[in-house]
């Protein structure tokens, strides 16, 4: 039969136990030095239980329990259990007493029989996370299998424990209290035992922002030229945007203000205002944008009105002197 694992039993003291998976096979193989002829009497114990006992010249015993589960060597004392269950986990004994001998040594040797691993899931995460406000808990479990490890990591790096980060004592489960932004990322937990490994993975969004709001434009524009103010901010989700200009509300709802042709009504103050529907947070960023090149409506109305003054001053002195002629 072709068998999944090998226990060497020997018994003079050179043993290698193996572990074994459900359904598979071991075989608990004996040496013995020096090596005899033949051998009077093998019995094979498990617990308190017989499994199996030979004696030259007699039919071999097997246990009911054991009668379509173990194939014996005569020859050797070599034993294979097959068709595993997590119940075959413990101490094995043989008893062996080579033909013409008196002498009965015995050997016992550890078996402990896995269970694959399978279907590995994360569960926990329910709710949206807020970077500075949020705990983050993961749970780590298995649909079947025998678990002897559990590792967690992120991003490819392995989770140890900190000020913020800790785990059960088992490591089904981990804890980050107040989450921050960087804390997002894949998340994995590695189940594992000497038979066989499972992972899962899980992708942790942490909301944060706006933050580092910034206004990307030109600060002194020619009249009658095209403005483009671009404003930016770090956000998770993507920050909304809204503009104001001089302190009062515009119609601009998007990261780009565009002015078409520049005046000189255009200069003030224009205020990007991010804001995330999430965090609840709102920042903001001011541009100061100066128009030239020309004069101004204000400069223009107030020249005209010097100047109608001048020539009405002018006007009125012609008058005067006409009169006094």
């Amino acid at each position: 039969a072709l068998l999944s694992h090998f226990l060497l039993f020997d018994v003079t003291g050179d043993v290698r136990p193996p572990a074994g998976t459900v359904g598979g096979s071991v075989l608990f193989a004996v040496s013995i030095n020096p090596p005899p002829g033949s051998l009077q009497f093998v019995a094979w114990n498990f617990g308190g239980t017989n499994i199996l006992t030979f004696l030259s010249g007699s039919n071999i015993r097997i246990h009911p329990m054991y009668t379509l589960r173990v194939d014996f060597n005569s020859s050797t004392g070599s034993l294979e259990l097959k068709k595993l269950t997590v119940k075959d986990t413990g101490k094995y004994t043989v008893s062996i007493q080579p033909t013409g001998t008196s002498d009965q040594p015995q050997k016992s040797v550890d078996l402990t029989v896995y269970e694959k691993i399978s279907d590995a899931t994360i569960s926990g995460l329910t709710d949206e996370l807020i970077a500075g406000n949020s705990s983050l808990n993961l749970s780590c479990q298995a649909s079947a299998g025998s678990i002897s490890n559990r590792l967690w990591l992120k991003d490819g790096q392995s989770l140890s424990p900190s000020n913020r980060v800790t785990f059960t004592a088992d490591n089904s489960s981990m804890n980050i209290k107040k989450v921050e932004k960087d804390d997002a990322g894949q998340y994995k937990c590695s189940l594992s035992n000497p038979i066989s490994t499972a992972t899962a993975e899980r992708d942790v969004v942490v909301n944060y922002g706006p933050e580092s709001v910034t206004v990307q434009g030109e600060k002194t524009v020619k009249i009658n030229t095209k403005v483009v103010l671009q404003c930016s901010a770090s956000s998770v989700p993507p920050a909304g945007f809204m503009w104001t200009f001089n302190e009062t509300l515009t119609n601009v709802k998007t990261d780009t203000f565009i002015i078409e042709k520049a005046n000189y009504n255009d200069s003030g103050n224009y205020t990007c205002v991010a804001s995330n529907a999430v965090t609840g947070l709102k920042s903001t960023s001011v541009h100061t944008l100066v128009s030239n090149g020309g004069l101004s409506g204000g400069a223009i109305a107030a020249i005209v009105i010097v100047l109608l003054l001048v020539f009405a001053a002018v006007g009125a002195g012609i008058f005067t002197m006409k009169k006094k002629k």
